[in-house]
């Protein structure tokens, strides 16, 4: 881990140092988070172990990385080191005029160390995720039903789906949408997701039920707003909720949101904490809670 400091103070508050992952993302240490707060580092990580109920695996083992560091007494003590989308699920629980401030000052350190190391990295980084993936797809084509092996193209419907599931792996990665599509139609080799084969739409698709945190690369870095990644990722898993389940509207599966995330209107949906907290419900729904739907009543009201 290398370190870069964050000194400027902004209204009296001084930004807590953070540090960069190997893979180049900034982190923001649990025991900084509870300095800064004003809170005991043990409440903290009771609260980070809290979330852990409540979220994806796969979500949980890229953004909160288990850590130590040395106390006064030259104890070796636990911490975790937060991402950015981390520490914004972590700081939803703080309240109060102070704590505004401070995660106004935490989401300044993100932005000014995110735009600091945002660069393209080497394509050829991507080799041996790509060659894993086509082992997958190697072992996918073998068994594919002869109804698939033809040249009818996918219908809008699929089109939808598939994006929706592409930009959740963008979401995933950090990355853009653009970033992700690109990298799939080299590996496809098609020149669009319109004109593919439904032979490869059923190889895509095929992606979604692998573990999601296997399917992941070395993409460059978004510049992306967090606000709109996180809408785009929200809207995108409710197409591919629909193309799993056609008997449902979309209606439905926004009735299905409200329903878990105890709103009144899926427009009340705004901030970015809130659509972390929609796509979860989603994430849960189509890859954990499968006999959700099942469940009918769960989608009418």
């Amino acid at each position: 881990m290398s370190n870069i400091e964050q000194q400027e103070t902004i209204e009296n508050v001084v930004i807590p140092q953070l540090t960069v992952s190997e893979q180049g993302t900034p982190m923001a240490s649990s025991l900084d988070v509870a300095k800064v707060f004003g809170k005991e580092h043990k409440n903290v990580l009771q609260s980070i172990e809290n979330l852990f109920e409540d979220i994806p695996q796969d979500f949980t083992e890229l953004n909160f990385q288990p850590s130590s560091y040395m106390n006064q007494q030259n104890k070796e003590q636990p911490m975790y080191l937060l991402t950015r989308d981390a520490f914004t699920l972590l700081a939803m629980g703080f309240t109060g005029k102070k704590a505004m401030q401070f995660k106004i000052a935490y989401i300044e350190a993100f932005n000014a160390m995110e735009k600091q190391l945002l660069e393209h990295k080497n394509q050829s980084q991507l080799k041996s995720e790509e060659d894993n993936l086509k082992k997958k797809k190697n072992k996918m084509e073998e068994k594919l039903p002869c109804r698939y092996k033809t040249a009818i193209l996918p219908n809008a419907k699929e089109q939808t789906g598939m994006k929706g599931f592409l930009q959740f792996v963008a979401f995933l990665n950090n990355t853009t949408y653009e970033e992700v599509e690109k990298f799939y139609l080299n590996f496809f080799d098609i020149s669009s997701l319109s004109n593919c084969s439904a032979k490869t739409a059923n190889e895509i698709l095929q992606l979604s039920n692998v573990k999601i945190n296997n399917i992941k690369a070395n993409f460059p870095r978004s510049s992306q707003p967090k606000l709109d990644l996180y809408r785009d990722t929200f809207l995108g898993l409710i197409d591919f909720f629909m193309l799993q389940h056609k008997e449902l509207y979309r209606e439905n599966v926004e009735n299905y949101v409200c329903h878990r995330g105890n709103i009144m209107d899926i427009e009340q949906i705004q901030t970015e904490e809130e659509y972390l907290k929609a796509i979860f419900i989603l994430y849960k729904a189509i890859w954990i809670e499968r006999n959700i739907y099942e469940e009918e009543k769960a989608f009418t009201y």
